[in-house]
């Protein structure tokens, strides 16, 4: 599910917006097709904290028209089940239902891929769906949301 701002003073116009998994096969490495639930199979992989890691690749993509030469969309995520949160470097934060961060647009008009992972990892049976949400916006407008629903294998 997703949702649209439109033009204002401090705005971004959205369009074609699409989340979900990533094509790791294809050009360009686009979103799949949008969708909600994505399975955590492992068939990517990702360096975590300064390691390979096998993961499932995801994200969404969109283009944009802005009403000045950069602008910043500050997204902030929520999920179902506390995580860790951290990028090819090191580990941000443990035990976190929630996080936000900053994607910063540098031209008034383009196509915008945000790239996202999950490390893959079994959970025990009846706790291996993960909800998150997460609600973008520009200027305190909100720009676009999405919410996904990642089924990882159970043990």
């Amino acid at each position: 599910m997703f949702g649209l701002a439109g033009f204002s003073a401090v705005s971004i116009e959205v369009s074609n917006f699409m989340s979900g998994k990533i094509c790791l096969e294809l050009e360009g490495k686009p979103v799949c097709r949008q969708e909600e639930d994505i399975v955590i199979s492992g068939e990517g992989t990702c360096v975590w904290a300064g390691e390979k890691k096998p993961c499932t690749w995801f994200g969404f993509q969109f283009d944009y028209k802005i009403a000045q030469d950069e602008t910043a969309v500050e997204c902030e995520w929520e999920t179902s089940r506390t995580t860790t949160s951290g990028d090819i470097e090191e580990v941000l934060e443990t035990n976190t239902t929630s996080g936000s961060y900053t994607i910063e647009l540098e031209a008034s008009k383009g196509h915008y891929i945000h790239y996202q992972y999950h490390l893959y990892k079994r959970l025990p049976a009846g706790q291996n769906l993960v909800t998150t949400t997460t609600d973008c916006s520009v200027g305190g407008t909100r720009a676009f949301n999405m919410t996904h629903h990642f089924i990882f294998p159970v043990f």
